[in-house]
Parts: structure tokens; sequence; C-alpha cells
């Protein structure tokens, strides 16, 4: 499994924020729980490694960073990847959008 992060660099420039600050925070917070970045240019991959925590842990990563004031207004893609075939699994930001997804975050 694995989570990809893209970011909108008008937005980002639009910020308080580099890219470089994201990035760096991004990677501080994965590498918390062993879960390494495995590419590092136009987009951030991180992968798990296999531990039975892993899937929790990129999800409570993900939940924490959608509640942040800043990643949804600088991000421009979080996809979920269950499996490494490529296929995505969850397009987050399209979820997000869905009323009912965005009450169900407010109450967590």
């Amino acid at each position: 499994m694995k989570i990809e992060f893209a970011f909108d660099d008008n937005k980002i420039a639009d910020s308080n924020l580099s890219k470089n600050e994201i990035y760096e925070h991004l990677k501080r917070s994965f590498s918390k729980y062993d879960l390494p970045c495995v590419k590092d240019d136009e987009s951030l991959v991180f992968k798990g490694n296999g531990n039975e925590n892993d899937y929790a842990h990129i999800w409570n990563l993900i939940i924490a960073y959608l509640k942040t004031d800043w990643f949804l207004k600088v991000a421009s893609k979080c996809n979920f990847y269950k499996y490494d075939d490529g296929e995505v699994y969850e397009d987050i930001l399209s979820v997000i959008s869905i009323p009912r997804v965005e009450s169900m975050l407010a109450e967590i």
C-alpha cells in the first residue's frame, strides 16, 4: 500500500508555506511510523512496510492532514493505493468534497 501527495505550486506561493516545508513535514510525520518516502520529486509517495499497523498509520495521518487549515488549500493530489499495481484505490481529494464526508470529518 502507498499514499501519493502532490501540491499546487501557485497555491503554495499564495500561502505562507514553501514546498520544501510541506515535503519535510510530511516526511517527518511518515517516518515516525517507519513509512518510507519512495518518491520525492513533483509528488511525494510513502509506502507501507508490510507491518500490521501500516494501514491505520497511513489513514491516521491522512485524516490529521485533512483537518489542518493548510493541507486542502495547497494539495492537488492525495491518492491512496491499497495495492502496488498503480490503480487508484481512493482519490481522497475528490471524496472529501462530498457533504456527508465533510460533516464526518468535522466530528472527528
